[in-house]
């Protein structure tokens, strides 16, 4: 199978499928995580903001966590500008979130369906893993609740969207700075060494949960996405 071909070469070098994801996290729940040191390391980062114990707090899910904050928090700025009323700014929002996170999470456990029905246990992993794919499907899906929820409450779709767009935008920023620590949705190779043009992983972490390359120099497209977000927010606000 798929998942089996991938789970012979995890521990040659990483693989960047959505379909290997949950067999890369076994393999790191069962193995000892060697530390990898690049002689180029251009930028430290740091896929696990802190632990307690056993339990382990990443700075995705915490950056992924602001930017919501931040986005419910500018949404009611923005619903009065444009006359929607603050508790649907905030019903949207959080809707989106929940439907993002069902979508994309429904996806890869259907992706992995094989594996998890003779290890249910995996399934409390999922929450770790980063792929462009699933985050595009959660976006998709968010879409989908927001104009449905606006449908619903004959809402103008016109109006509801001009209320979202900087929050929204706020928010990817905000999320983006989060898979730039956690080397999710990682560019490609860069032939230009320097702080603003490259960024080398090194933590064995960011290869495990997001398949990202370790000691090569790769274009920091996050931090690109997360400027570009912040700016749109600046336009739409």
């Amino acid at each position: 199978t798929v998942l089996g071909r991938v789970h012979q070469r995890i521990g040659s070098r990483p693989s960047g499928s959505v379909f290997c994801f949950i067999r890369r996290l076994r393999h790191f729940a069962t193995t000892a995580m060697p530390e990898y040191r690049s002689p180029a390391v251009l930028l430290h980062v740091h896929p696990v903001l802190f632990e307690i114990g056993r339990l382990v707090i990443p700075t995705y899910g915490v950056c992924a966590a602001a930017g919501v904050l931040l986005a419910l928090g500018l949404a009611q700025w923005t619903a009065r500008r444009t006359g929607l009323q603050p508790r649907h700014a905030w019903n949207m929002l959080v809707l989106g979130v929940f439907a993002a996170l069902a979508g994309s999470r429904l996806l890869l456990i259907a992706m992995n369906i094989g594996d998890l029905r003779h290890h249910p246990r995996w399934l409390l992993a999922i929450s770790m893993v980063h792929h462009p794919l699933l985050d595009s499907v959660g976006a998709f899906c968010a879409c989908i609740a927001l104009a449905a929820y606006a449908r619903g409450l004959q809402l103008p779709l016109a109006q509801a969207a001009d209320c979202m767009a900087a929050p929204v935008s706020l928010g990817l920023a905000a999320e983006q700075v989060g898979a730039l620590f956690a080397g999710s949705g990682f560019g490609i190779e860069s032939p230009r060494p320097g702080i603003l043009t490259s960024i080398t992983y090194s933590n064995e972490l960011a290869a495990r949960w997001s398949g990202t390359p370790l000691g090569v120099p790769l274009y920091p497209v996050q931090a690109y996405a997360a400027l570009g977000a912040l700016v749109l927010a600046g336009i739409t606000f």
